[in-house]
């Protein structure tokens, strides 16, 4: 896997820490949207990515298209592709406790 090389951004658990004031709800919904239209995204190819938090979603900022600023989901290296997204044993996919995702 290649990944582009990104400048400019700081994750999300430092952008949030950096704030003087509460972000507008607005720019809360826009980027809690690119994160799940990401999640999506691999979801769709049959991948987990089992390791999503703020230190792996990287704010970029205001970029063409984006006034609320762009995030990105990062570090995929727990990812698991899995075929089978239809556990019946209360088990997320790849058998794994929901607690341990």
């Amino acid at each position: 896997m290649v990944s582009p090389l990104i400048e400019g951004g700081q994750t999300l658990t430092d952008f949030v820490r950096g704030l003087t004031s509460p972000l507008p709800w607005t720019m809360i919904v826009e980027l809690f949207r690119q994160i799940c239209a990401a999640v999506n995204t691999v979801h769709d190819r049959q991948v987990i990515h089992r390791d999503l938090k703020p230190d792996n979603v990287m704010y970029v900022g205001t970029v063409h298209g984006f006034p609320h600023g762009l995030v990105l989901v990062l570090d995929f290296g727990s990812a698991r592709r899995n075929n089978n997204f239809a556990a019946v044993d209360g088990t997320t996919p790849l058998g794994t406790k929901p607690a341990s995702i």
